[in-house]
């Protein structure tokens, strides 16, 4: 397994423990969406924690760096 591939595995088990995650089925807000909407905004959180795991994985394993590098060692894009 690659390197990248390791990090985005433990990204990805980072992610579904964050709080961020966690505490989505407690939120308060209420939102009447059909089951595929709802699957969706799941998705789109996890999706988000992930990449965020990712990056800081990163930046704890290399110490400082810029966005640049930090999308070098996730592959993840630089938003423009």
């Amino acid at each position: 397994m690659s390197e990248k591939e390791n990090l985005l595995k433990k990204a990805n088990a980072e992610a579904l423990k964050s709080p961020r995650v966690r505490w989505l089925p407690g939120t308060h807000i209420k939102i009447e969406i059909d089951e595929k909407n709802t699957s969706e905004f799941v998705d789109s959180i996890v999706h988000d924690e992930t990449e965020r795991q990712m990056m800081l994985e990163a930046i704890k394993a290399n110490g400082h760096l810029t966005v640049e590098e930090i999308s070098r060692f996730t592959s993840l894009l630089q938003a423009r």
